[in-house]
């Protein structure tokens, strides 16, 4: 069985950290495809290229999730030369955010 990841999970839950709070399916997934092209990729994801990614939800729902993880400090948005086109970039609270998952992760290997 998957023991590995109910003790992740386990941490994870037991993890009460109001520096983090909870993030929904839609917030983490969207965090999880922006700090992926910008920590593994090296660039910046488009408002308009999120947008237009269908499978994570509708474009309402994708705005409105963006913008509360603006409010809640994970990411901002920034203007590129053309104004009409705005980077997102995680912010060091993401980082951090994802360096906490990190640490869940190994620790439920060692166990």
């Amino acid at each position: 069985m998957g023991n590995t990841y109910l003790r992740f999970f386990r941490l994870m839950s037991a993890i009460n950290n109001p520096a983090f709070p909870t993030l929904d399916d839609t917030s983490r997934k969207i965090l999880e495809v922006v700090s992926a092209e910008a920590y593994l990729s090296n660039r910046y994801l488009t408002v308009k290229q999120l947008i237009e990614m269908n499978a994570l939800g509708s474009k309402a729902n994708l705005h409105s999730r963006l913008l509360g993880l603006v409010e809640s400090g994970y990411i901002k948005l920034v203007p590129q030369s053309d104004a009409r086109y705005k980077d997102i970039i995680p912010t060091a609270k993401t980082k951090k955010y994802f360096d906490t998952l990190s640490k869940a992760i190994k620790k439920s290997l060692e166990a």
